[in-house]
């Protein structure tokens, strides 16, 4: 177990082994696919960078908090992104090349994982 304090918040937050284990498999399993997905939407190498990291941190802070009854792993994940694109690409300035319906096309998508890229 983990704990560790954020100063901007003033909250301690622990972080079992479990949760650091789940974090590194998804880093380790989505990270290329969410990195180039990003890219995708914003064309920019330095802005897909930032969102995916943003994104990563993110799910770091969340993963205690998810339930697997709410939604798929993967659903959860890109609601994420999703939230992350529309938000630094608002404050960019830029406009989504695609709708949401591509975005849950592409979630829902099938293959062996759940995604098709």
């Amino acid at each position: 177990m983990i704990t560790t304090f954020n100063p901007s918040t003033n909250k301690v937050k622990t972080t079992t082994f479990l949760d650091q284990g789940m974090f590194i498999y998804l880093y380790d399993m989505y990270f290329d696919r969410i990195y180039r997905f990003i890219y995708f939407y914003v064309a920019d190498q330095a802005l897909a960078q930032n969102i995916t990291s943003k994104v990563f941190h993110e799910i770091w802070n969340e993963l205690p908090n998810y339930l697997l009854e709410k939604s798929s792993i993967i659903v959860w994940l890109y609601s994420i992104v999703y939230s992350n694109l529309l938000e630094d690409t608002w404050t960019e300035g830029l406009v989504l090349k695609q709708h949401k319906e591509l975005l849950l096309e592409f979630i829902l998508g099938s293959d062996k994982d759940g995604l098709k890229i």
